[in-house]
Order: C-alpha cells, then sequence, then structure tokens
C-alpha cells in the first residue's frame, strides 16, 4: 500500500537522516520520481535507477530548482549520485565506496553529525 518515504527507506538511514536534519529537509531520490520530500506518499513502484524508465537528469535539474536545492549530503548507490551530479547537484558523500553493511554502521556510529569519509 501507499507509505510515506521515510517508512518504506532503510531504518538505519532514516534514524540517521533525523539525526541530523528536520524531516522537512530531507528529500529521497527516486528512480521513478526523483527528488521527492521525504514525508511524500506515493504508490509502490519497481523502477532501477539507470535502467529504461527510471527519471532522466534534466528532469532532476528542475525538481532542483522548485525545491531550492544546490547542494545535498547524499547517502545513496552510485547510480543515484550520478544523476544528482548530472543534475547540477554539488553531492556531498561521506559514504563513497562503503558496501552496505559498512555504510549501515558507518551511520550508527554518527548519530547527530554528518560522518566524514
Amino acid at each position: 500500500g501507499r507509505l510515506p518515504l521515510m517508512k518504506v527507506r532503510s531504518s538505519m538511514a532514516k534514524r540517521w537522516a533525523l539525526s541530523v536534519a528536520p524531516e522537512s529537509d530531507i528529500y529521497i531520490m527516486s528512480a521513478k520520481y526523483g527528488i521527492v520530500p521525504a514525508a511524500s506518499i506515493i504508490d509502490p513502484y519497481d523502477q532501477r535507477m539507470g535502467k529504461p524508465g527510471s527519471i532522466a537528469p534534466r528532469f532532476v535539474a528542475m525538481q532542483i530548482v522548485l525545491h531550492g536545492l544546490k547542494s545535498a549530503v547524499v547517502i545513496a548507490g552510485g547510480s543515484y549520485i550520478e544523476v544528482l551530479a548530472a543534475a547540477g547537484v554539488d553531492v556531498i558523500d561521506p559514504l563513497k565506496g562503503m558496501g552496505m553493511g559498512v555504510r549501515m554502521g558507518v551511520l550508527k556510529r554518527n548519530m547527530g553529525r554528518i560522518p566524514m569519509s
């Protein structure tokens, strides 16, 4: 069913994000919808970034203007970061090159602060 995006994402990433910013300042990068406020409610979908049907950087660029984003700390996989960077976001990727298990451990140890890579 339909759930707020913050309810369907990794609980560790959610807890970390909420420890460093209010929910109103948190966005989810969706392969289908692009940049979406974290409190948004959307229908479930099966779409991978970079595959046919995924959001194009030119649309993300329009969303960047709409949301007033210039830079962002991004906790996401490489394909999502590539789209954000191609769209013009100054991406800060403190977990670059880390596997999922390592990422979750780093987030857990860095509640309330942005990890330094």
